[in-house]
């Protein structure tokens, strides 16, 4: 019995060695994954920049449908009715 015994103990020695072996590496590989609070700043702040680009480009691109329904609604007198029909909804 008391062989038996010393045998569990063994082997449940070297399982915790190995689980905590494997619990270091897994803690010294997420440290290295991680971004530095440097880089997180710049990351989001180029985040923000391509933000406002895309919202400038929206409203320029509204902007120049506007001015062409404009030009078209003036251009084409006897079909005005159509473009107003083409307009997009007021909020």
């Amino acid at each position: 019995m008391n062989a038996r015994w010393q045998g569990y103990v063994e082997l449940r020695e070297k399982y915790i060695c190995a689980l905590e072996q494997r619990c270091s590496d897994l803690k010294a590989h997420h440290q290295r994954q991680q971004l530095t609070e440097e880089q997180q700043r710049q990351i989001d702040e180029l985040l923000l920049q391509q933000h406002r680009k895309t919202e400038l480009a929206v409203e320029a691109r509204l902007k120049v449908r506007n001015e062409h329904t404009v030009v078209n609604y003036f251009s084409h007198p006897n079909s005005n009715q159509s473009i107003v029909n083409h307009l997009p909804a007021s909020d």
